[in-house]
């Protein structure tokens, strides 16, 4: 019988090598890389094995209707805190399509889920669309307000500030105790927002790129439509059912503002407010409503008020509060000797305060205070640590009633999202922590409370 003949060595050195590439003569040096790298080799291989058969495992797994392996693999994206760039456009809710810059989809299999790969691998991506109609308003019955004013409906915002929880708009008729509560989806976005009541419906609209939500009375709540879709502030009007919006064409850059007058449904009724570009007016971040329909605005020299027929410069001060009937603004003199002062609107006349200096933070932060109807009383915002929050002033004297009431300002654009007097000036309603406090303007004294929850804004208007 023929033997085989001899199997050829196989071998691996890190030293030099003998005639015709074999090893050298005397065989291979001793050292690291005698004997060693054979093992090197086999556990090398043997990795490599164990690595394919994980992802075998991987990519295989159970189905949902049975033990067959699938052969694909689900993406699910994982939380975020980042806002979305592209609002959806109803109020339906879906998980976020998985798709990354070395992925494509291809189309949707027999149970409606999209297919596709990632990364030239299979993909999956679940998408479960919430078909669920937006809840209905709830009404229900409650105890009337016992306040010595004219009746009046309290609209407040219920949010605290996450942005995976549902928001609600709660309206209540003081003067019957009724209340109804309006769901809201969740609102997307914990920066500045706005928050208008108007005659017929109530308006929140984020000023980032996020859907804002628009609930007629007595109506679901459905997406703001029309210049109100998009981000951007929105303003009060001296037309009970319009409000102020930044026209689409503010948008791109965000220096030149236009604000245009629109329906609750975002349509345009062709009023404008177009202050000169020369004003340098950096986007929507020092606009404020001007407490009588107007838009106030800080831009260079001073504070404008913004309105269709023009601007006029308020002050090359400060307007530390602001009201139907004017101002209270804050002046220096060449010298730097500061006072502050009531500015009539009508009038342009100032009446100065010189028993009122304003804190620090009024001074520094933006519009701490309104003025009510009548012109008699200004409400200011102290929210530094060591003093009362609040005080009521007295306009005609400048004597100041601090108010013991907690305050939480972290959600407001200004005063005026946190404190509101009723049309006839008689009542100050505060919100407080999770209540709305009624204050009697004249004395400083608390009325009576709502406890609501979670207060994110309120508003006033004439009861419906």
């Amino acid at each position: 019988m023929t033997e085989p003949p001899p199997e050829p060595e196989m071998w691996i050195s890190d030293g030099p090598e003998g005639p015709n590439g074999g090893p050298p003569f005397g065989g291979a040096p001793r050292g690291p890389g005698r004997g060693w790298g054979r093992w090197i080799a086999i556990v090398a291989g043997f990795a490599v094995l164990l690595a394919l058969v994980s992802v075998q495992h991987y990519l295989g797994g159970t189905s949902e209707h049975g033990d067959e392996p699938t052969t694909g693999v689900s993406v699910t994206p994982p939380p975020t805190t980042s806002r979305p760039e592209t609002p959806p456009t109803d109020m339906t809710k879906s998980s976020t399509d998985a798709v990354s810059p070395g992925s494509a989809l291809q189309g949707t299999n027999s149970d409606g889920v999209a297919t596709g790969t990632l990364h030239g691998g299979p993909m999956i991506v679940t998408t479960v669309p919430d078909t669920t109609e937006p809840a209905a308003p709830i009404t229900s019955t409650g105890s009337p307000a016992e306040l010595d004013a004219a009746p009046f409906d309290l609209v407040a915002l219920l949010w605290d500030g996450s942005f995976s929880s549902g928001a609600a708009i709660v309206d209540y008729r003081v003067d019957t105790g009724a209340m109804v509560r309006t769901e809201l989806p969740a609102l997307m976005s914990n920066g500045p927002m706005s928050f208008v009541v108007t005659a017929t419906a109530t308006i929140i609209r984020p000023w980032d790129g996020v859907p804002g939500c628009m609930v007629a009375d007595g109506a679901s709540a459905a997406i703001a439509g029309g210049l109100l879709e998009q981000g951007g502030p929105v303003f009060p009007s001296v037309q009970a059912d319009r409000v102020w919006a930044m026209s689409s064409q503010s948008m791109p850059t965000g220096t030149d503002v236009m604000l245009e007058l629109v329906d609750a449904q975002g349509h345009t009724t062709g009023a404008i407010i177009k202050p000169p570009a020369s004003l340098g007016i950096d986007g929507p971040w020092g606009l404020r409503p001007d407490g009588a329909g107007g838009v106030l605005a800080e831009a260079v020299g001073g504070v404008y008020d913004l309105r269709p027929d023009g601007t006029r410069l308020v002050t090359h001060g400060r307007v530390l509060a602001a009201g139907p009937t004017g101002y209270i603004v804050y002046e220096c003199s060449d010298a730097g000797e500061c006072t502050a002062a009531v500015l009539d609107r009508s009038t342009g006349k100032r009446a100065p305060l010189p028993r009122y200096t304003p804190p620090a933070s009024a001074v520094i932060g933006q519009f701490p205070g309104v003025i009510s109807p009548n012109g008699r009383y200004a409400a200011m915002l102290d929210l530094a640590p060591g003093g009362p929050p609040l005080s009521i002033l007295d306009l005609r004297t400048g004597e100041r009633t601090p108010i013991l009431l907690p305050i939480d300002g972290r959600f407001a654009g200004d005063a005026s999202s946190i404190l509101v007097f009723t049309s006839d000036s008689r009542v100050l309603a505060v919100m407080s922590g999770e209540y709305v406090r009624w204050v009697d303007p004249t004395t400083g004294n608390v009325l009576g409370e709502l406890h609501l929850g979670p207060l994110f804004a309120i508003s006033i208007r004439p009861a419906s």
